[in-house]
């Protein structure tokens, strides 16, 4: 899976390509992370073991909704839940981020999570 603006060689590659808005980029892993939560996507065991704060996330999530983060960020809603389980189901994942010129400021940032 590939998310990201551009048709890279990588992208033609994959076998889900979700091309968003640029600076849409931590909406998309907010909603992902929303569908897996809501879904019991995630390794309980895990999470009570090894993690702190899950409560305090699944509390920071409550507003954000799969469908209007695909439309803002200019995707398919049935696209962006995919990748949230594609992601949770895989044996193996990897999530890498780069930045570029289009990095959205922090103003930016912060009007976009205050919606």
């Amino acid at each position: 899976m590939v998310i990201d603006p551009r048709r890279s060689e990588t992208a033609r590659r994959a076998a889900l390509h979700l091309q968003p808005r640029p600076g849409t980029d931590s909406l998309i892993v907010a909603a992902m992370i929303k569908v897996m939560l809501d879904e019991g996507l995630i390794d309980d065991s895990f999470v009570a073991e090894e993690v702190s704060g899950i409560e305090q996330l699944r509390m920071a999530l409550e507003g954000i909704s799969p469908g209007v983060v695909a439309e803002l960020a200019d995707v398919s809603v049935d696209d962006l839940v995919q990748a949230a389980r594609m992601f949770a189901n895989a044996t193996f994942a990897v999530g890498l981020v780069g930045t570029g010129p289009t990095w959205p400021s922090r103003e930016r940032c912060l009007s976009i999570s205050s919606w």
